[in-house]
């Protein structure tokens, strides 16, 4: 069984379909009206997504929201960012995604062009997807792509992660700090959970917090304080400025609660931050580690699923 984290690289996460206009088309071939069929398939996704051997996943897969532009050119596409044109989901075990309402070239088989992102908002409007993140999933956005009728060819969308990851390691510099200060009890980092993806009529999309967002503490829970450089926390999936994040509050089994300041802390979107916390006799230092997403089979490379 290969494990995939739908999380903060840069990674891709790509789903298969080709479809199109609510007007259907006639197949001369076979005399009827016939939707385009979609099928799916995940590289690289971030969230507790699992595949089985056939590397057909094996849970649902749900809230893939598809807008749809004018047919015919791609310069001339003007996606209608008013509302979402459809939805898409993969259910457990198969390779196939429903999408509601079906897709179908027009009467003339012009071209057409779809943008994608994912999850399902809290809310869409004015062009608008509201997000109130809890640190464990990530936004993922498509830029266009378009399906022509004289290839039949599939539209492979390309969902690039819009988030960051930042993940925590404590080191003691020397035996006596890890038995001065215990182990790690708690770490906590402030962050902002209100956030909004812009959809524009040319089929881009922007990430940005809400003016007025609210704050969210996340804690990167117990760890041990060693020498060993192997000691390191679960992640959280957050909005990629390292302004927001400017202290760190730590405690251990043998020191109270304290705010440290994190210096050149770096956040890219699709990327892991490592936050390293050398302890020494009366100080810690930090230090930050930029790596790539990491797939589910631990070694690094990318999976096709």
């Amino acid at each position: 069984m290969v494990t995939i984290r739908l999380t903060a690289v840069v990674c891709i996460f790509c789903i298969f379909f080709c479809g199109c206009s609510a007007s259907y088309i006639y197949d001369e071939h076979t005399g009827i009206n016939d939707p385009i069929r979609f099928g799916a398939g995940f590289i690289g996704a971030r969230g507790p997504v699992e595949s089985d051997s056939g590397n057909k996943v094996l849970q649902d897969v749900s809230g893939i929201q598809v807008i749809r532009g004018n047919d015919g050119l791609l310069a001339n596409a003007g996606f209608n960012t008013r509302a979402i044109s459809a939805t898409a989901a993969l259910t457990a075990g198969s390779d196939s995604m429903a999408i509601s309402p079906l897709q179908y070239y027009n009467t003339h088989h012009d071209d057409c062009h779809f943008i994608a992102f994912y999850p399902a908002p809290s809310e869409y409007t004015g062009a608008i997807a509201s997000y109130t993140i809890d640190g464990s999933q990530d936004i993922m956005a498509a830029p266009a792509q378009t399906a022509r009728f004289t290839l039949n060819n599939n539209i492979a969308f390309n969902f690039i992660h819009l988030l960051a990851r930042i993940e925590l390691k404590v080191i003691a510099a020397d035996d006596i700090y890890a038995t001065n200060y215990g182990n790690l009890t708690s770490a906590l980092v402030t962050v902002p959970n209100q956030l909004e993806l812009s959809v524009s009529a040319d089929g881009n999309t922007i990430l940005s917090k809400k003016p007025s967002s609210t704050n969210l503490i996340l804690d990167f829970g117990t760890l041990s304080l060693d020498t060993m450089d192997t000691t390191t926390s679960s992640g959280y999936m957050v909005y990629p400025d390292a302004s927001d994040i400017a202290t760190i509050n730590l405690a251990f089994t043998n020191r109270p609660a304290q705010d440290y300041a994190i210096e050149n802390l770096t956040l890219e979107a699709g990327k892991i931050s490592v936050i390293v916390a050398t302890v020494s006799a009366s100080e810690i230092n930090f230090a930050i580690t930029l790596k790539q997403w990491q797939a589910g089979n631990g070694t690094g490379q990318d999976i096709d699923i």
